[in-house]
């Protein structure tokens, strides 16, 4: 099932890349797309620039972000396959991994995040005495 992204979460995404005059370096533009839910790939993104005729280098405003944004569509991830992957790393069996093995997958494997967006997410994760991340829980968390 496919999703879009609002010109509301658009918008917050778009604001916290900005850097200069209220406008995003089109570097930035797989950040905002990812913060958004999207996947894209390096490739996806250079054909978003070829066709919206936009570069790395340029400076991008709210609507030609918006443009870009729709050019996507999120797939909505499945909880159950979501929470077999993260069972992978769970070797006791008891539901939780570390919060440094969390941090390490979403920086490493799949589609490897930023330190700032794995900052973003571990800032929304409830993380117990012992340093462990009930992972049932997390995916519920980033699926809302």
């Amino acid at each position: 099932m496919a999703t879009v992204a609002t010109e509301r979460e658009i918008r917050e995404a778009f604001d916290v890349w900005c850097r200069q005059n209220s406008k995003l370096p089109g570097k930035d533009l797989i950040n905002v797309l990812r913060c958004l839910g999207f996947n894209p790939t390096e490739a996806e993104v250079d054909a978003i620039y070829v066709k919206m005729n936009i570069t790395e280098e340029m400076f991008l405003e709210f609507p030609q972000v918006q443009s870009a944004a729709g050019l996507c569509s999120r797939t909505a991830e499945n909880p159950e396959e979501l929470v077999e992957a993260f069972r992978v790393f769970d070797r006791h069996g008891t539901g939780c991994i570390s919060d440094k093995e969390l941090r390490r997958i979403m920086t490493t494997l799949g589609d490897d995040l930023s330190n700032a967006e794995a900052d973003a997410m571990m800032a929304e994760t409830t993380v117990d005495r012992e340093g462990m991340v009930n992972y049932h829980d997390f995916v519920r968390k980033m699926l809302e």
